[in-house]
C-alpha cells in the first residue's frame, strides 16, 4: 500500500521530467503529438474492450463458468486504456505494458495469490404468516 501511495505522489514528478527530456530530444510539437496519439489509442482500447467484455461474459456465463479471469483481464485492459488517456509518457508506458498479455498473466497470478474467494450462501428466511386483515370503511361495518 505504501508503494502505491509513493507511486501516486511521484507520478506527476516523473511525468514532468519525462515531458522535459522528451521535449528536449524530439521537440515540442512531436512531444504533444505523442500525447494526443496516446489518448486516442486509449479511447479506442476502452471502446473495443467494452464491447468485447460483454460478449465474453455472456459466453462464460452461458457455459456455467465463473468469469473471474475474463473480468480481471478486461479490467486490466480497461485500466490500460485509462492510463493511455491520461496525458503523460510514464502513464502511457504503464498502459502499454498492461496491453501485453504476458504482463497481464503475471499480474493476474500475483493477484490470485493474494486474493481469497469466500462463497456466500444467502438463504431466504421463511415467510412469517401474517394475520389476514380486511380493512372496512365505516359504511361497510355493522354490529350484529
Amino acid at each position: 500500500m505504501r508503494s502505491f501511495i509513493m507511486l501516486m505522489l511521484l507520478t506527476p514528478l516523473i511525468e514532468i521530467a519525462a515531458f522535459i527530456k522528451i521535449g528536449q530530444s524530439i521537440g515540442l510539437w512531436p512531444t504533444l503529438l505523442g500525447v494526443v496519439v496516446s489518448a486516442v489509442l486509449g479511447v479506442l482500447v476502452i471502446q473495443s474492450r467494452g464491447l468485447a467484455l460483454g460478449t465474453q461474459l455472456r459466453a462464460a456465463m452461458n457455459q456455467g463458468e465463473m468469469p473471474a479471469r475474463t473480468v480481471a483481464d478486461a479490467m486490466m485492459v480497461f485500466v490500460a486504456g485509462v492510463l493511455l488517456v491520461i496525458p503523460g509518457y510514464f502513464t502511457s508506458a504503464l498502459g502499454l505494458l498492461l496491453l501485453i498479455p504476458p504482463v497481464r498473466n503475471l499480474l493476474y497470478a500475483h493477484m490470485a495469490k493474494r486474493t481469497t474467494v469466500v462463497a456466500s450462501v444467502h438463504t431466504a428466511s421463511p415467510r412469517q404468516e401474517r394475520p389476514r386483515v380486511i380493512e372496512l370503511d365505516d359504511d361497510d361495518y355493522r354490529e350484529h
